[in-house]
């Protein structure tokens, strides 16, 4: 029979030799390495370099946010003004890509339109006069018309204590930034 001693003394070393190994190989590999993307150039214009925005849009309202959070400015555009745009349409979901340079938009459908993915090229940013030019490049049905939404609209069941989202308003955003793994999504009620 073979001691704990014996054992360890095997063991610990090439467990040791194996983690070296990996950990070297890992660190040599090119895809570990990124170098980043240059933000301090003309930071308050679209520089087709990675961007400080965040996309946001109103459930209620149907507005589109841009939102700088390296210099706390806000742009809000009214989709229905985008050459193109399908109509008043309950928007759901945005994502903007890390450069800034395409936004996509998601909707519920209605009785007259089906939901969409709806792709947008960011063509001008300029956070001093607080203007965007945005292009629609596509509108994808991605739902018929007229079908029922699974999750019904959020009503107050309580008269003690109301759903502070319909008071206030609600803002959805998401947030891919660049070299990161996820896609993180921050629904504000």
């Amino acid at each position: 029979m073979t001691s704990l001693t014996e054992m360890t003394r095997c063991t610990v070393p090439f467990a040791a030799a194996c983690f070296i190994a990996l950990s070297a190989a890992a660190g040599a590999s090119s895809d570990n390495h990124h170098t980043p993307l240059p933000t301090y150039q003309y930071p308050n214009i679209y520089n087709n370099y990675l961007q400080p925005v965040v996309t946001a849009i109103d459930y209620h309202t149907r507005m589109l946010y841009l939102i700088n959070y390296e210099n706390d400015k806000l742009i809000t555009v009214d989709p229905t003004s985008i050459a193109g745009w399908p109509g008043n349409i309950p928007l759901q979901h945005t994502v903007v890509l890390p450069e800034g340079n395409k936004i996509f938009v998601t909707s519920d459908n209605t009785h007259d339109h089906p939901a969409y993915i709806i792709a947008l090229r960011v063509d001008s940013l300029d956070w001093e006069t607080g203007s965007v030019g945005l292009t629609l490049e596509a509108a994808l049905p991605a739902d018929n018309p007229g079908t029922p939404a699974e999750l019904p609209f959020v009503e107050a069941v309580n008269n003690i204590q109301a759903v502070p989202g319909l008071a206030i308003g609600s803002i959805d955003t998401n947030s891919w930034t660049y070299f990161a793994a996820l896609l993180g999504f921050s629904i504000f009620h």
